[in-house]
């Protein structure tokens, strides 16, 4: 059956970090469309253990939603660190 329509796409992107906001838990990235700037107050992080780890020129990838013009982060991970994960060691 297919999803309702008020249920939003999870939706992915690669960027920069321009700002973080540990009071608001809010991120601002850089995108090849500009800034966005998601909330990530109930977002999970791979790569951080929270937000305050999270520095501008980072480059991440993100995982979110969009409704109503707000963007929620849902996960954001460090890009660096998932490229640098040792692959999974074989049996």
């Amino acid at each position: 059956a297919p999803a309702a329509p008020t249920a939003p796409q999870d939706k992915q992107l690669l960027g920069e970090v321009v700002k973080v906001d540990v009071k608001t838990k809010t991120l601002v990235v850089r995108t090849q469309d500009g800034e966005k700037t998601f909330d990530a107050a109930k977002a999970t992080f791979s790569g951080y253990q929270k937000i305050a780890d999270i520095k501008s020129g980072d480059k991440v990838a993100i995982l979110y939603q969009e409704k109503g013009g707000k963007l929620t982060a849902k996960l954001v991970a460090n890009h660096a660190a998932m490229m640098k994960a040792p692959p999974a060691p074989g049996k």
